[in-house]
């Protein structure tokens, strides 16, 4: 009688965990951890364009904004680009660029997000080597972005 009458005082256990009524705390992954921290700060950039003119030099992108012809990229062109897409280019937006166009010259890829964030720990530093640091330099999509503005084609695995 003594283990019923316990029994009866503890409240019902829902199925989950929770007690009968509520449910169970809801689980949020990194990711959407993520999305909801950086939707509010962030938005989808859109700078795409069929042709540029930085000064008196007029440049062909293709329609997601990229350069035609990568050898038409200079400084100058990128300013070009990211004043298009809205970026204020800093001494941390040039490091990601140069590691980029470097990363390109030797193995003729355009890295996506994740590789992005291990090439820039490698090369760089833990300062520049995360997710939100790249979106707080290139918001909306960092890998296209930051390859959009350093004149290499868009990354194969990004969105």
């Amino acid at each position: 009688h003594a283990l019923e009458a316990t029994r009866l005082r503890q409240a019902p256990r829902h199925p989950k965990g929770g007690a009968r009524g509520r449910k169970p705390p809801k689980k949020i992954s990194p990711r959407g951890l993520l999305r909801t921290r950086m939707s509010h700060t962030h938005q989808q950039v859109d700078c795409g364009a069929s042709s540029l003119a930085p000064g008196s030099m007029r440049l062909e992108v293709d329609e997601d904004g990229h350069l035609a012809a990568a050898d038409a990229w200079s400084p100058a062109v990128a300013a070009a680009l990211a004043e298009n897409c809205g970026v204020d280019l800093g001494p941390d937006h040039w490091r990601v660029i140069e590691v980029l166009r470097e990363f390109h010259a030797q193995t003729g890829v355009s890295p996506s997000m994740r590789p992005l964030v291990r090439l820039m720990r490698e090369r760089v530093g833990e300062d520049l080597a995360s997710s939100l640091a790249l979106l707080r330099l290139f918001p909306g999509s960092p890998a296209t972005l930051a390859a959009k503005i350093a004149g290499l084609p868009r990354p194969d695995k990004c969105l």
